[in-house]
C-alpha cells in the first residue's frame, strides 16, 4: 500500500510538473507597449486564432492534469509510471527550457503578438565613457543562443513541450489512455488535446511567415543576412 501510494504521489507531481510547464510556455512574459513599439498584423484573422491557441492551451492542459490525476487515485494500474510516462516529461521540460531561454534572450521584445519596436534615442540610451552605449542599439536582432541554429527556436520550444505532454497524457501508461476509462469528459479532453496539436500544423507556418516579414521590415538587409546564415525556420533540416 505504502508503495502504491508513493508511486501515486510521483506521478502526480509529474503530471502537475508538465502542466505547469505548458502553463508558463503560454503565458505572454510581456505585454506590447505601444509607446515603444506597434503592433504589427493587428486585427487579421489568422493572427487571432494564432493568439487564441494559448488560452486554449492552458484550458486544456489543466483539465488533462485534473481528469489525470482523478483517474489515476480511482482505477486499476493509474499509478503506473512507464518509459512513455518518463519520456513526456523529459520533452515537455526540454521545450520549456528552450523557449523561457528564449524570453531571456529577447526581454521585452517578446511578446505574443507580433509588434515592430521603435528606435531608441540617443537621449534614452545608458551612456558609456560619456557616449551613447554601442550596447544599446536599435532593437538589435538576436542571433545567439538558439537563435544562431534556427529562426524561431521559441516555436520549436512551444511545440516540443506540447507535444512532450501529449505524449505524457496520451500514449500506453496513462490513466486517460486506459481502456479502463471511457466517458464523456474523458473523450473531450483527449479530443482538445489532439485538436489542438493538429490546429498547430497549419497555424505555426503562417504565422512564422507573416513574422518574417514583419522582421524583414524591422530590419532590412540585417534580417536578410541572418536568413542566409540560419538556413533554418524551426526545424534543423527539415524546416
Amino acid at each position: 500500500m505504502a508503495t502504491l501510494t508513493v508511486s501515486l504521489g510521483l506521478k502526480t507531481a509529474l503530471v502537475l510538473v508538465t502542466s505547469s510547464c505548458l502553463h508558463a510556455v503560454v503565458t505572454p512574459p510581456h505585454s506590447v507597449d505601444e509607446s515603444k513599439a506597434e503592433k504589427y498584423a493587428d486585427g487579421d484573422q489568422g493572427e487571432k486564432a494564432f493568439l487564441a491557441t494559448a488560452p486554449t492551451g492552458k484550458l486544456v492542459a489543466w483539465s488533462a492534469a485534473a481528469v489525470e490525476i482523478y483517474l489515476m487515485w480511482t482505477t486499476p494500474m493509474g499509478a503506473r509510471i512507464t518509459s512513455w510516462t518518463i519520456l513526456g516529461v523529459a520533452v515537455t521540460l526540454c521545450g520549456t527550457w528552450i523557449r523561457l531561454w528564449c524570453y531571456k534572450l529577447l526581454g521585452h521584445r517578446f511578446t505574443f503578438e507580433l509588434a515592430t519596436h521603435l528606435l531608441v534615442k540617443d537621449s534614452e540610451r545608458p551612456y558609456t565613457n560619456g557616449s551613447p552605449s554601442s550596447s544599446a542599439t536599435d532593437s538589435p536582432l538576436i542571433t545567439t543562443g538558439p537563435y544562431a541554429i534556427m529562426r524561431h527556436p521559441s516555436y520549436f520550444g512551444a511545440c516540443t513541450a506540447f507535444y512532450g505532454a501529449c505524449i505524457l497524457f496520451l500514449a500506453p501508461g496513462s490513466a486517460l489512455s486506459s481502456s479502463h476509462c471511457h466517458s464523456l469528459l474523458i473523450s473531450l479532453v483527449r479530443g482538445a488535446m489532439i485538436l489542438l496539436g493538429l490546429s498547430l500544423i497549419p497555424l505555426m507556418p503562417t504565422r512564422i511567415h507573416k513574422e518574417e516579414a514583419m522582421l524583414h521590415d524591422e530590419f532590412g538587409e540585417v534580417w536578410d543576412r541572418y536568413v542566409r546564415d540560419v538556413r533554418w525556420a524551426v526545424l534543423p533540416g527539415i524546416y
